[in-house]
């Protein structure tokens, strides 16, 4: 999902993932698992995409991916450990 060009949701969306909204470029998206099922527009099911009601504000943080952040990182300070 693309953020949102309206400053005051651009903010909230920035807040989320914990970055200035001066970073936040065009690019930047967020996948689907940061929304609840009832944020979205299912219009998959008529060949379309995912899309978000107005004025929606990403509130999951899925456990999983955060997880596998934090285990990548213990193993890349257990590997340069061994390098040391």
């Amino acid at each position: 999902m693309r953020f949102p060009k309206a400053e005051g949701l651009k903010l909230a969306w920035a807040k989320f993932c914990n970055m200035e909204i001066e970073h936040v470029r065009p690019s930047h998206r967020l996948c689907s698992n940061h929304f609840l099922p009832s944020d979205c527009i299912d219009k998959r099911a008529k060949g379309g995409l995912l899309k978000l009601k107005q004025n929606v504000i990403p509130s999951v943080m899925p456990f999983k991916t955060k997880h596998r952040y934090i285990q990548r990182i213990f193993k890349f300070l257990i590997n340069l450990s061994r390098i040391a």
